[in-house]
């Protein structure tokens, strides 16, 4: 395979990966080396996905929030099991099952409601890393390919630091995946 075919193989698959893309191959090998997408140009847009998702993680009070909330009802979720237990073991009119069944009804709408704010969290955050997952897996495919056509070093440079960038952002994605299932776990044991 010529350089210049292996070199626009390399940058459709960079351009395309960075948008998340399979790669399209290519149509011939005659293509003029003007027409080949820009190697660099794939990099950048891989940098902004990386800064969105890492501004993603800076709802560090909305989440700490909603850490507190998990508590106060899971809390309240065990306070409501130790009352029913005593309640229950005394002889109860219709009247006050009714309330309490009124009250544990209410919990569980409460409950309901964190969970589903929790679940498009872990959702968000598995999109993400499944995200993570293909671009490295793309670059490094881009990068292989670049080193195989000995590219010139600017250009593997520029797909090592994109490796490098992915890889630094990924730590902080899995640690608040990891905190969102915590939250999860807490509430479905509450319910």
């Amino acid at each position: 395979m010529r350089p210049t075919a292996v070199l626009l193989l390399v940058s459709l698959l960079a351009s395309a990966v960075a948008r998340g893309q399979p790669p399209s191959a290519p149509e011939s090998e005659g293509v003029p080396h003007g027409a080949m997408p820009d190697f660099g140009k794939g990099a950048e847009e891989v940098a902004t996905q990386l800064r969105q998702l890492t501004e993603s993680l800076s709802d560090t009070a909305v989440f700490a929030s909603l850490e507190a909330e998990v508590a106060a009802e899971t809390h309240q979720a065990t306070e409501r099991w130790s009352q029913t237990g005593d309640l229950l073991k005394t002889y109860l009119r219709p009247a006050a099952l009714d309330s309490l069944a009124s009250s544990w009804q209410a919990l569980r709408s409460q409950l309901d409601d964190v969970m589903d704010r929790i679940d498009q969290r872990a959702r968000r955050r598995a999109a993400d890393l499944e995200t993570l997952a293909k671009l490295r897996e793309s670059w490094t495919r881009a990068l292989d390919l670049a080193q195989k056509a000995d590219a010139p070093a600017p250009v593997l440079e520029r797909a090592q630091t994109t490796l490098a960038a992915i890889d630094a952002v990924r730590p902080a994605i899995e640690k608040r995946h990891a905190r969102v299932l915590v939250l999860q776990d807490s509430v479905s044991r509450a319910l």
